[in-house]
């Protein structure tokens, strides 16, 4: 298991702290071994050009981890959309099946599609979450389809209903696999490398400032350093929707699971 994956297990606060912590303590460090070979009145004489460097970086690293927060926010929140829609899908299904004439063929299908959303929310979220794929969730799925295959629609108004299912299968299809590709993608290690780089960079300048007094001089180091590692913190837990503590959750497949037991009762 990754660094990345790891952090996300642990609970915010402690994830968090740790992240923070090794950051800021990374450039606070930094600060005390240069200051240890650097006397601060050689650095004084390098503030001016120290600072235009400083402004310049953290404008560029400000920006591009800004975009990335961006982009993986977005993503985060669409896959929260399309795993609703997948359930959703999964309850149209249910209730197009309701009206098929045939009621034997609808029930044989009807059971294989509630196996399915079972399977979804017992076993495929909690395995998402751990990083594995669910056979039993792939069985149900496959079980749904052969359960369709074996339909025969004779009269018109079972071929009127019938056509209707495929387009909802094929929806449901798609959710399906666009969710298990998002619980299994994560930052290309290039990108993942130049998050931490754009961190721990522009901080880094804070250390070559003449100041005299110490204190103060940690104190600008450790707060440039403080908001990317909050945003890195970010990062990570929102690049895997599915693995970390507020991570996404089944929620409509619950909905779906408790309508389905009301009509059946």
């Amino acid at each position: 298991m990754s660094l990345p994956a790891k952090l996300r297990m642990l609970p915010p606060w402690l994830s968090l702290s740790l992240i923070i912590g090794v950051v800021v303590g990374f450039s606070v460090a930094g600060l005390l071994v240069v200051r240890r070979f650097i006397p601060h009145h050689v650095m004084k004489y390098h503030s001016d050009v120290t600072g235009y460097i400083f402004t310049t970086l953290g404008l560029v690293c400000g920006v591009m981890l800004a975009l990335v927060i961006y982009v993986v926010w977005v993503q985060y929140n669409n896959d929260r959309v399309n795993a609703g829609m997948e359930a959703e899908q999964t309850l149209n299904l249910m209730r197009g099946l309701r009206l098929h004439p045939n009621r034997e063929q609808a029930a044989q299908v009807r059971k294989a599609l509630v196996e399915y959303a079972r399977a979804v929310h017992e076993k495929e979220y909690p395995a998402m979450r751990r990083m594995e794929y669910s056979g039993a969730a792939d069985e149900a799925f496959g079980a749904v389809w052969v359960s369709l295959k074996l339909m025969d629609p004779r009269t018109r108004g079972e071929t009127a209903v019938y056509s209707e299912i495929p387009g909802h299968m094929d929806q449901l299809a798609r959710h399906r696999f666009e969710r298990l590709m998002a619980a299994h993608e994560e930052l290309p290690p290039v990108r993942r490398l130049s998050v931490i780089l754009e961190g721990i960079v522009p901080p880094a300048f804070c250390r070559f400032f003449g100041s005299e007094n110490l204190p103060a001089h940690i104190v600008m180091t450790a707060m440039p350093a403080f908001l990317p590692a909050v945003l890195i913190y970010m990062i990570i837990r929102l690049d895997r929707p599915y693995q970390s503590e507020d991570h996404v959750r089944p929620l409509r497949y619950e909905t779906v699971l408790d309508r389905i037991s009301t009509h059946e009762r």
